[in-house]
């Protein structure tokens, strides 16, 4: 005990030690129907009920445990890019900062959020008169055009939570019209505050993770529910996968990713297919 760490924060050091390990070894998942019988069944998995307990007491650990900077980080002209690429309600889907989350999320691309686009933008849909998006013009206007599930809670987020990561996936959403927007935006503004998912549990209907905002609010991407690492969940890399299937209500604008230099480089879809995991056959 000489070592000057409390026996609290051993136990949490030993939690967060066991927690990454079992996510390290378990990042595949397996199609909803392929799941274990007695997870169909609703009986609880031993991993998730061990997340249950300790998931959002180490939370702020493992946010923590990241690198300083995503590789995009300070690319000369990216922001000027994207600011010119993208449209509002633009699907921006992100491979995080390496960081010890990153083992928490199966698959390639680790993070989705949602471009609300600006202010002018937004008056130009009809949008910023509606009675969900009043309370927050100030922080619009203050520069927040990101809504992501993210650290404890849904969220209005500053442009350099899509800027400051490893890669970029630019998706749009077919055109539906103004209605359609305005219930968009309503759906999205009504889950600022909704809890973090800190379980990343699909049945848990009272939080939500960053995937299942996009999930809930866009019901037309038809997003598969996986099993992984004993609980059902929304996968980030499905939501880029339903843009490249043909006919499909989503489509890939831009991928972007480091190049030589201080440079980056924006192409196509072909690129993003060959990045995307595939669920396995089984759940063994």
């Amino acid at each position: 005990m000489g070592s000057g760490c409390s026996t609290p924060a051993r136990l949490a050091a030993l939690m967060l030690t066991v927690l990454l390990a079992a996510c390290a070894a378990g990042k595949s998942y397996v199609a909803a129907d392929d799941a274990p019988p007695y997870a169909r069944a609703g009986y609880l998995d031993a991993r998730l009920a061990l997340t249950r307990i300790i998931g959002a007491p180490l939370a702020p650990i493992v946010r923590n445990l990241r690198a300083p900077h995503g590789r995009l980080h300070g690319r000369a002209g990216l922001e000027r890019f994207l600011r010119d690429a993208l449209r509002p309600l633009d699907i921006v889907v992100i491979r995080s900062r390496p960081a010890a989350t990153r083992l928490l999320i199966p698959g390639h691309f680790t993070h989705a959020t949602v471009w609300l686009g600006t202010p002018a933008e937004m008056k130009a849909l009809g949008v910023w008169s509606l009675s969900a998006v009043r309370p927050h013009r100030e922080r619009l206007r203050a520069g927040r055009p990101v809504i992501e599930a993210a650290r404890d809670a849904v969220q209005l987020s500053p442009m350099r939570e899509i800027t400051d990561v490893d890669e970029i996936v630019i998706l749009r959403p077919r055109p539906g019209g103004r209605d359609w927007a305005r219930a968009k935006y309503a759906g999205l503004f009504a889950a600022i505050g909704r809890p973090f998912d800190y379980n990343f549990d699909w049945t848990d209907k009272a939080r939500l993770t960053c995937a299942e905002l996009v999930a809930g609010v866009f019901p037309e991407f038809e997003l598969p529910v996986r099993y992984t690492q004993g609980r059902f969940a929304i996968v980030p890399d499905d939501i880029v996968r339903a843009a490249t299937i043909p006919g499909s209500r989503l489509r890939v604008v831009r991928y972007v990713a480091p190049a030589d230099g201080n440079g980056f480089s924006a192409s196509g879809g072909e690129a993003v297919l060959k990045l995307l995991s595939r669920p396995r056959d089984d759940a063994t």
